[in-house]
Order: C-alpha cells, then sequence, then structure tokens
C-alpha cells in the first residue's frame, strides 16, 4: 500500500505503515489513580501510577502486582503529601520521612521501574530551594530507583534540565514542546491543558516521528488526559505494537 499525501500514512493504513527500522522502544500508557485490570495489562506494557487520596497497603500492591498475567512496566508518581509536609515543601521531619517511606514501600511491592516526581510552583528556583529539593532527594533515593522529574511551575525545560543532571535525575518533557534531554532513555509527558484536550492520530502521528528521532534506547509515554487509555493504545499502535481493544481500562 502506497503512502497517503504528503509521505505520511493515512489513518486507514496498516499499523505496519512502512516504518523504518529502529532503535528506540516506545513504551506507552496512561496516568492512573488505582491498579489497572487485565484488559489494561493486555493492551498496554507502562502504566504511570497515582494515588491523590489514598495510600493503598504495600501487602494490597504486592498482590495486584502478582496477579499480573503479562508484562507491565510501572512508574510510581510521588503523592503530594509526601513531597509537602506540615513544615512545607520538601522539609524533611518524621511525618514527610513516615510518607517516604511508604513511598519506597510501595515501589518494592509494585517492581517500579521508577519513581515520578512532580513539582509545581511549591519548589522555587532560589539557591534555598534547590538545597533543601536535594535533601529531600537523598531520602527518595534510598530505594536505589531512578527518580523521574517532572518539572512544572516556574521551571521551564532549559532550566530545569541542566539542574536535573547535576542532582542526578532523569528530566521528563513535553516532547511537542521541549528537545528531550540527553540520556540513554527519555520520559515523554503528553498532559491535556488549555486547548490540547485531545491527542488525535494527527499528534500521536508526530510523536512517534520525533522520538523514533532521539538518541534514546528506550521511550516512556505517560498520558494524562481524558482519553488517555484509548489515546496510549493508539500511540502503541502506531509505534508498531500489538493492537488491542482500548474500549475501556478494565
Amino acid at each position: 500500500m502506497l503512502p497517503s499525501a504528503g509521505g505520511r500514512p493515512s489513518v486507514a493504513e496498516p499499523i505496519t505503515r512502512l516504518l523504518s527500522p529502529r532503535m528506540v522502544e516506545i513504551l506507552a500508557g496512561a496516568v492512573v489513580d488505582r491498579p489497572p485490570g487485565p484488559r489494561y495489562v493486555q493492551a498496554l506494557r507502562y502504566v504511570e501510577l497515582t494515588f491523590p487520596s489514598t495510600v493503598p497497603r504495600s501487602a494490597t500492591l504486592r498482590r495486584w502486582r502478582g496477579s499480573l498475567a503479562g508484562p507491565l512496566e510501572v512508574g510510581l508518581v510521588v503523592p503530594y503529601g509526601a513531597r509537602v509536609g506540615a513544615a512545607g515543601p520538601f522539609r524533611r521531619d518524621e511525618e514527610l520521612d513516615e510518607r517516604i517511606g511508604w513511598v519506597l514501600d510501595a515501589a518494592d511491592a509494585l517492581e517500579a521501574a521508577h519513581l515520578v516526581l512532580p513539582t509545581g510552583r511549591e519548589l522555587t528556583t532560589g539557591t534555598k530551594d534547590r538545597a533543601r529539593f536535594a535533601g529531600y532527594l537523598d531520602a527518595l533515593r534510598t530505594g536505589g530507583r531512578p527518580i523521574v522529574w517532572a518539572a512544572a511551575g516556574l521551571w521551564e525545560a532549559e532550566l530545569a534540565q541542566p539542574v536535573a543532571r547535576e542532582l542526578g535525575l532523569r528530566c521528563a518533557f513535553d516532547p511537542l514542546v521541549d528537545p528531550a534531554p540527553p540520556g540513554d532513555v527519555a520520559h515523554a509527558r503528553l498532559r491535556a491543558l488549555g486547548g490540547r484536550q485531545r491527542f488525535g492520530d494527527g499528534v500521536l502521528f508526530d510523536l512517534v516521528d520525533r522520538l523514533e528521532a532521539l538518541e534514546v534506547t528506550k521511550a516512556y509515554v505517560a498520558i494524562e488526559s481524558p482519553r488517555s487509555f484509548r489515546e496510549a493504545v493508539r500511540l502503541a499502535e502506531l509505534a508498531g505494537g500489538p493492537a488491542a481493544p482500548a474500549d475501556g481500562e478494565g
């Protein structure tokens, strides 16, 4: 089958769409607030787990992990309560250290590939905040897992990426806006914000092209949107993964 006008395959063409051989392994996944069910695991090989209001027991997470019927890499998002305590953002005290301990135990139970650490306006670019942040990271690093910094607020990519290198962090990036930081592994995050509420085939085709052009061996893509599961499944298909039903996360 010939490619459509402009050299890009049409939506109706097979997923095999004359893709050139690539060295980048693209793992697409959705950001979800509970461990996903069998349908998700059948469709995707990555998930970003966030627990905004509950903190499941490690034993519960371990049972879920043991029940999986297929391979699934997990990124565990550090919850707000484990970043900001009574004393303030990233100010370690007994209470905050206890919450960090839950994160580390949960990561072990989930066999998480990495931790995802979001920051917003609570982390300024000032010297004191950077020093406090570095001390906080010391506690989070005791689990031995890579930490992916998803910086927001005042931290534009050109500032966050060099600071991430100084702190020994992987830096997440918006692949439709910012260049990827150097490294063997890329962590792309797509968030539905403002006028960008959906990620259709045009955007996802472009994203695959951008990721394939990176000098990395693996690229994780976490999608956070009202249709995140469907969009992650479609991205996995376009990246050459197996087609799978996308009518629910189940």
